[in-house]
């Protein structure tokens, strides 16, 4: 029970920050907006690991091209539906 309620206090505390941030999410009765904002949060950190995995001199130059090429098309992707949600923040029909 008690992870329960804590994943639900972190829950509101990401809210409560995403809606100041962005006003129209305050009316959003869904989580899209904060499934955006952990996308962008874990490509870094992925993107970070992966980073540092190609810094190493044994790594090969086509093999750095894709992984920074697959980085960038991620946070292409990414920051997209970010822009996405800001632009048309309507709940998505299902």
């Amino acid at each position: 029970m008690i992870g329960t309620y804590e994943g639900a206090a972190a829950k509101g505390r990401l809210s409560t920050l995403l809606s100041k941030a962005v006003p129209a999410w305050q009316t959003r009765p869904d989580s899209e907006h904060e499934q955006a904002v952990i996308r962008l949060v874990v490509g870094l950190v992925a993107s970070a690991y992966l980073l540092f995995l190609i810094s190493a001199p044994t790594s090969s130059l086509p093999i750095k091209y894709v992984t920074i090429f697959g980085i960038a098309i991620f946070f292409i992707a990414a920051i997209g539906i970010m822009l996405w949600l800001v632009i048309n923040p309507a709940v998505s029909p299902r």
